[in-house]
């Protein structure tokens, strides 16, 4: 029989940090929004509109990245969100001050994230995450077959993959936004509904396979890669946008390939087999 590693309650610092973390995510997330406009590539050469396109595109997903994953690493209790948030915060702030004109979304994000940088140097969230260089060295000392049949928490790395997986499927709703609501343009044509119809399977797609993450079902081993080959086609044949669903899969991708995440990943039906007997 097992016996539970207790873990300390995170003191406030670390918890407003998380969630300080977590809300830059968002701002980020909406300044990528125009990516999806036509007008944003107007008066650029034909041949520059694809890299343009590729370029903001790997910017939008480390600036969404960035924060979402240190906030995970955060109530880990990992040290190195410290040092990452600063110098991503001082990115930001200068990003928006060298700006001709203030960006209040950035600014927000920026905001945010120097507040949490400062909340991660206070003396409680610093013994917060020291302490993690203890519990490290014990679990690695834990025998061989302790991971045999994982328990019912979801692994970190198998959580993260969830959520990026689910962040990339909430990019093929921006689409359909764009197109259910045109403004004071003409509805949707049959191509545009044609469209939506496709970027609603995709999403839902998505969402699919990053439940099925969470769950521990053995066939997301088939559907990352089908959904990683899916999102290669349509960034070649249709819209250079889809490279960022491209980078997401491969992050979610090489979270799964971590030991956590295998020996979690297809045990769902020995849980059950365990829960029966």
């Amino acid at each position: 029989m097992s016996v539970p590693v207790t873990r300390p309650a995170p003191p406030s610092t670390v918890r407003w940090a998380t969630l300080l973390l977590s809300a830059c995510a968002g701002p980020s997330l909406i300044n990528a929004v125009p990516l999806f406009l036509p007008s944003v590539y107007a008066g650029l050469p034909a041949d520059v509109v694809a890299p343009t396109a590729v370029l903001l595109a790997l910017v939008s997903v480390g600036a969404v990245a960035v924060p979402a994953s240190a906030a995970l690493a955060v109530r880990r209790r990992r040290r190195w969100p410290r040092i990452v948030i600063a110098v991503y915060a001082a990115l930001m702030t200068v990003s928006v001050l060298s700006g001709a004109s203030p960006n209040l979304v950035l600014l927000g994000a920026a905001a945010a994230a120097l507040a949490a940088v400062i909340l991660l140097w206070m003396p409680a969230a610093r013994r917060f995450a020291v302490s993690a260089e203890i519990e490290r060295p014990e679990r690695a000392r834990r025998p061989a077959g302790w991971n045999a049949v994982p328990s019912r928490a979801v692994p970190a790395p198998v959580a993260a993959a969830s959520g990026v997986v689910t962040f990339a499927g909430a990019f093929w709703t921006i689409p359909i936004a764009f197109i259910l609501f045109p403004g004071p343009q003409p509805g949707p044509s049959a191509s545009d509904w044609q469209t939506v119809v496709l970027a609603a399977v995709c999403a839902a797609a998505h969402f699919a396979v990053a439940f099925a993450c969470w769950r521990g079902q053995t066939w997301v081993w088939a559907g990352v890669p089908i959904l990683l080959i899916a999102a290669a086609v349509v960034s070649l044949r249709v819209t250079p946008v889809a490279l960022l669903d491209v980078g997401l899969l491969l992050v979610a991708l090489i979270l799964l390939l971590t030991r956590d995440a295998r020996a979690y990943l297809g045990t769902s039906a020995t849980r059950r087999a365990s829960t029966r007997s």
